[in-house]
């Protein structure tokens, strides 16, 4: 499964094959591109929904979306990016870089950042992606970014990776400090 991959126990034998979770996550992304395109277009079919909604769940697709390509990442490292929705001629592009793979999902967690919610304000819809969960996310790419270009200079499939530790810390730090003033 892809827990296995995420936390490096994965073995030749595991019941679900890579394929399985390439095609988890491609999924996953045309939904979110769909969401997407809906949202950036649905005052024009419903008038009466709110500017928080529409940005909340812009937000949360976002989220979704990085983290579909971190996945991607981890398991097959550079991958194309799905940042519309695709026709079935346009099923196999070419393979973006690792550092590009980084550079897109970072891009959508920034975005995200600004648009969700904290973690305490989201009430009964707890549970949902929040503000510290796309920081937590952007600190854990970066530290992988960062341990990509410390441990594999020269080598070209991580080329571009910089090291950016203390930015993953700045990202870290402010998840924790987001969480000080309430219990979880």
């Amino acid at each position: 499964p892809a827990q296995h991959y995420d936390q490096f126990i994965h073995t030749l034998n595991d019941e679900e094959p890579p394929l399985e979770i390439y095609r988890y996550c491609y999924k996953g992304l045309r939904m979110c591109n769909t969401a997407l395109e809906y949202l950036a277009n649905a005052r024009e079919s419903d008038m009466d929904i709110s500017d928080e909604f529409i940005s909340v769940r812009t937000g949360e697709m976002k989220f979704l979306s990085a983290w579909y390509h971190f996945t991607l990442v981890q398991v097959f490292g550079g991958v194309p990016i799905a940042d519309e929705p695709v026709q079935p001629d346009e099923f196999y592009s070419p393979r973006n870089t690792i550092k590009e793979v980084f550079s897109y999902a970072e891009e959508c967690l920034k975005n995200a950042i600004e648009l969700l919610p904290e973690k305490k304000d989201l009430g009964e819809e707890l549970g949902r992606a929040s503000k510290g969960a796309a920081q937590a996310l952007l600190a854990r790419l970066l530290i992988y970014e960062s341990g990509y270009a410390r441990n594999y200079s020269g080598d070209e499939r991580f080329e571009g990776c910089q090291e950016r530790w203390q930015e993953a810390l700045n990202y870290a730090e402010a998840v924790i400090n987001s969480t000080a003033n309430y219990s979880l």
